[in-house]
């Protein structure tokens, strides 16, 4: 496969690779904890949602370190690199993110690419939605700062229905906001959000959530840091 012309992605893999763990369960039961508590706050349309910098906690708003000049891209697991190497450097504003741990990985389980602008400045979010039209695209989501690591919110989350909500009711909202419904294991059901729809899993677990439908709403999230990737 030729290589792209002085491509900045390009690394030789010296030394040790950062560790792969994929525990979604985890993630998915510390923020179901997070989001316990039934709310009373009245449901927005998706035109006056307010930027996905927060989830709920026991009913509260919980803020979060929100870095919009920095995206986490997550690709398909059939495309190849040629593909992904002409998706990640369609955008001459965006480089890797400087760290020590590699921003960009293309083969195995989790491909991804983590970039920010060159300047400092914030993604303007039609640059997500050109990242997130696609077809090798999962998902693209702002950077979140959290205690020793970072943290990017995917495109899914995990409900859990009160006793008075119906199925047909959980049915309703994933139609409006676009969003596809599978039951797993536990009696809870998971939620995942069309392409097709400007949110993220982050904003439309918080629109569910308000409906006071449920019993929590917890949104999946990728974990990581310069050592280890948790999903």
């Amino acid at each position: 496969m030729n290589k792209l012309t002085q491509n900045p992605f390009e690394r030789k893999q010296k030394g040790k690779v950062a560790a792969l763990y994929i525990v979604c369960i985890a993630c998915t039961l510390l923020f179901a904890a997070a989001s316990c508590g039934k709310s009373n706050t009245e449901e927005r349309p998706p035109e006056e949602l307010p930027p996905d910098d927060f989830y709920y906690y026991f009913g509260e708003k919980r803020f979060l370190d929100q870095l919009k000049d920095k995206i986490y891209i997550s690709f398909t697991s059939d495309a190849n690199e040629e593909q992904l190497l002409a998706i990640i450097n369609s955008d001459a504003s965006l480089q890797p993110m400087q760290s020590s741990f590699d921003p960009i990985r293309l083969e195995g389980l989790v491909r991804r690419a983590v970039l920010e602008t060159k300047d400092g400045q914030q993604i303007p979010p039609a640059t997500i939605q050109k990242f997130k039209a696609k077809n090798e695209v999962v998902f693209v989501s702002y950077l979140n700062r959290t205690s020793g690591s970072f943290t990017a919110f995917t495109n899914r989350f995990v409900v859990k229905l009160l006793e008075t909500t119906s199925y047909a009711q959980l049915q309703e909202l994933a139609e409006k906001y676009h969003c596809t419904v599978e039951q797993n294991p536990y009696d809870r059901f998971v939620l995942t959000v069309s392409k097709a729809s400007r949110l993220n899993g982050l904003q439309t677990a918080n629109l569910f959530y308000e409906t006071g439908l449920f019993e929590y709403c917890a949104p999946r999230s990728v974990a990581f840091n310069t050592n280890r990737f948790v999903h």
